[in-house]
This record gives structure tokens, sequence and C-alpha cells, in this order.
């Protein structure tokens, strides 16, 4: 509540409540709006986080406040737990660097767990069966932990058809 008081005279913000957290996006905002913006949330944070129990991360036209410590890896390392690796395939597509430790998390899981690969042709071969995929979502490329890269959520939505198609065709 008090950072929508704080912001809320603001044009072109919004903030998204996560439930772990709060989401400030500026997309849609002029630069000298972004600029008060930030420091209006960053000191709302500041000042209301007393335990210093929240960090505050800055992307592309977003910036979260969150639980230290705790951010989309552990959310998808607890989703993967359920899953059955062998038969998977995890994707995680993400847009900002809050995304990266979720492109981490999803790496690392499959590192620990072996793909079945007795769908794939040529078993024989070396090489390596992805059990993980990041992509990054980005209108230019930038460094990341991801290993695929798209420009826009069409691009997003054409790479996930074409991935079903050949899925359909497999099984």
């Amino acid at each position: 509540l008090e950072a929508h008081r704080a912001l809320e005279s603001l044009a072109g913000i919004e903030i998204e409540h996560r439930g772990y957290g709060l989401v400030l996006h500026t997309a849609l905002a002029k630069p000298a709006v972004v600029s008060d913006a930030v420091q209006r949330f960053t000191a709302t944070v500041r000042r209301i986080d007393t335990a210093s129990m929240l960090e505050v991360l800055y992307g592309d036209g977003v910036i979260e406040a969150r639980m230290a410590g705790w951010g989309k890896g552990d959310a998808i390392i607890h989703i993967l737990q359920e899953v059955d690796a062998r038969s998977a395939l995890a994707i995680y597509v993400g847009d900002d660097v809050t995304d990266e430790d979720a492109f981490e998390a999803v790496y690392e899981w499959a590192e620990a767990n072996e793909p079945d690969i007795s769908w794939y042709a040529d078993e024989d071969e070396d090489d390596d069966i992805p059990a993980a995929v990041g992509i990054l979502v980005a209108s230019r490329p930038r460094p990341t932990g991801a290993e695929l890269f798209v420009r826009n959520t069409q691009e997003v939505y054409e790479f996930l058809s074409s991935l079903s198609a050949i899925a359909s065709t497999l099984l």
C-alpha cells in the first residue's frame, strides 16, 4: 500500500504484487517519470524494510523488491522436484535480470538428471540431449545464462509451437 501511495501520481507506472515481492513496471513511463519512480520506490522499500529482509533487483523496465535469498530459481527447483526428470524437458522463458537465477536452476536440475533418450533417433551419437532449455526474450541479445534468444513474445509462441509439432510427431 505504501508503494502504491508513493507512486500513484506518476503516469505510466504500474506496481505488481507477486506475493513474495513487488515489481515496479516502468516501460510505459517517460524517462523523467522513471527516474522519479525508481527513487520513490527504492526509498519506500528501504523505509519499510526495517529488518533488511528484502533485496532490490533492477531489470529492463522493471524493478523488483523481493525476499532476500528467494528467487525464481528457488521456485523452479521446488516445481521440478515433482517431475519425472527422465522423460521431461524443462523450458524456462524469461525477459529480465530476475530470471537469471531460474535459467541457472533449470540447467543445474538438468545436469543432476539424466534424460531418457530412447526417443532420439541417433542414440549412439555423442550429442547431448537437453533436459532443460532457457530462453531469453529481449529486443536485442545481452549477457545471460539462457542458451536461446528470441526477440519478442511472438517468437516465443513460434518456438513453442514448433517444439509442440515436433513432439507430437514423436509420440
